[in-house]
């Protein structure tokens, strides 16, 4: 029986905004239930003008170490 190994699926997002006054922004502490709208209200963001999103699924044998043939 072949062993079966786990399969990774990565979800990432980013989104840049004009930000309309000089303040630091520091990153959410919280993951679940982020809310853009909330966080962008939070530190005065203006509208969004770029995005991007990756959903990235890694393959089975991939990665680990390489042996070369001798």
């Amino acid at each position: 029986m072949e062993e079966v190994g786990w399969i990774y699926i990565y979800i990432s997002s980013h989104l840049k905004c004009i930000q309309l006054g000089r303040q630091t922004v520091y990153a959410p502490g919280w993951r679940q239930n982020f809310n853009t709208r909330d966080f962008a209200e939070l530190y005065n963001l203006g509208l969004p003008v770029a995005a991007v999103y990756f959903n990235c699924q890694r393959e089975t044998g991939s990665g680990g170490r390489r042996r070369s043939a001798d």
